[in-house]
């Protein structure tokens, strides 16, 4: 579950997902594009509490964040992704599915 933040600028306070907290232990800085639990150490950025939450790896999350907020995603990961589904189905012995992805139909 996430956590709500409160602060102003670029010092917010939330509470920690790792542990229940009675007051906010987790400093966030904007300016940094980090944050640190006081209480328990855990720390990280933005990708890594989505890691964590949703339980994905580093790419999942991208793709979480890039469809949870709207954000054009960079051409070379949709690359990567043709690239990725390409090979699966090479192993799979589909090489039909292999070339309607290369070919783009």
């Amino acid at each position: 579950m996430y956590s709500p933040i409160v602060g102003v600028g670029d010092q917010k306070f939330g509470h920690c997902t790792k542990h229940r907290d009675a007051h906010p232990s987790v400093s966030i800085r904007d300016n940094k594009g980090s944050f640190r639990c006081m209480s328990c150490g855990y720390r990280g950025d933005t990708i890594t509490i989505v890691q964590d939450q949703e339980g994905l790896d580093f790419m999942g999350a991208l793709r979480w964040l890039i469809e949870e907020f709207s954000i054009e995603a960079p051409e070379r990961m949709y690359r990567d992704q043709k690239r990725e589904r390409i090979k699966i189905l090479e192993k799979a012995g589909d090489l039909n599915g292999a070339m309607s992805i290369l070919m783009g139909s």
